[in-house]
């Protein structure tokens, strides 16, 4: 896994979207400095938490039984719990599928595009990637994939593992509706440095060459191509 610095290719990428895109981590200081008065229940669970670190940042059962009777507390996703303030926070929500997914689990597609800054990939579906060998069945409003995570391609954003830029991107245009695809793909390669965004163009481009799996690569380059020659292309495969 990487954590981005300005020396690293993907630290420049980095450096390059998320300054002019405010996406979901814009929300990451206001999310840790939410008070809350004296004797709440869920004071003691500052974001997402299993339910076992939440009975014991509580106190015990009986307290964590109570912050959810009350409200305070909301399970989000099997066995694990959030502030009911933050239920539709997408940082919290993120953290929360990380934590549902377990270890070796990575955001990936829009809502790691979104992590990078990428305006057009927030949604109130949170979309994770665990290795092959985990069975998690998918809930309401957590889309889950099985896949191969390779840590290389692994970066840490507000303390969140996620797929580094390229490859959530790739994956989008493979896998998402056309029009998001195609409004992250301009928002992703619209840097105010032009070489980096060519780096970008050429690092997706290869990623869709050695895909694996090969549904959706030939309209990911369809899109490439419309996006990169406007008007050149007028139809693109179903």
């Amino acid at each position: 896994m990487v954590r981005l610095h300005s020396s690293h290719p993907f630290g420049m990428y980095q450096r390059g979207l998320r300054a002019p895109l405010t996406g979901m981590s814009e929300r990451i200081g206001r999310v840790r400095q939410l008070s809350r008065g004296p004797g709440d229940p869920g004071e003691a669970v500052p974001t997402a938490s299993t339910v076992r670190q939440a009975r014991d940042r509580l106190g015990g059962r009986d307290r964590l039984l109570a912050a959810l009777e009350s409200g305070s507390l909301v399970q989000l996703w099997s066995g694990v719990v959030v502030p009911a303030e933050l239920a539709h926070d997408p940082v919290t929500r993120a953290e929360a599928a990380l934590l549902r997914a377990g270890s070796g689990a990575v955001l990936s597609g829009t809502t790691a595009l979104a992590m990078h800054g990428c305006r057009a990939a927030d949604s109130r579906t949170t979309h994770v990637t665990v290795p092959y060998h985990r069975q998690l069945r998918r809930e309401s409003g957590l889309v889950v994939r099985q896949g191969r995570v390779r840590e290389r391609e692994v970066v840490e954003l507000d303390g969140l593992r996620a797929q580094v830029l390229d490859v959530a991107l790739t994956e989008v245009l493979c896998t998402a509706e056309e029009q998001l695809a195609v409004a992250c793909l301009r928002q992703a390669t619209a840097l105010p440095d032009v070489e980096l965004g060519r780096g970008l163009w050429a690092m997706v481009e290869q990623r869709l060459v050695r895909r694996s799996d090969r549904r959706g690569t030939r309209r990911a380059r369809s899109l490439l191509e419309a996006v990169r020659a406007p008007g050149r292309v007028t139809s693109l495969p179903a």
